[in-house]
């Protein structure tokens, strides 16, 4: 399973917004609007592919694992 999400930068927070319906269910369950790195982690750990984009109308989306987004400073 692959789920989408949008890079979005909110006053110098990264934060991961869903981009399909699937992201927006984890999101919900989490009882989020954003995706925080402690969800995809376990997400990750279901088997699911996260695949992310700076431009959601674009529809460039590039896979990610936890470690990069991590790294980039999401929250």
């Amino acid at each position: 399973m692959i789920i989408h999400l949008e890079i979005k930068h909110h006053y110098g927070i990264i934060r991961l917004a869903p981009a399909c319906d699937r992201a927006t269910c984890f999101a919900e369950i989490a009882g989020t609007k954003t995706l925080t790195l402690r969800t995809l982690r376990f997400i990750e750990a279901l088997g699911c592919e996260i695949k992310c984009t700076h431009n959601k109308a674009s529809g460039d989306y590039k896979p990610m694992r936890v470690l990069e987004l991590s790294q980039m400073g999401v929250e």
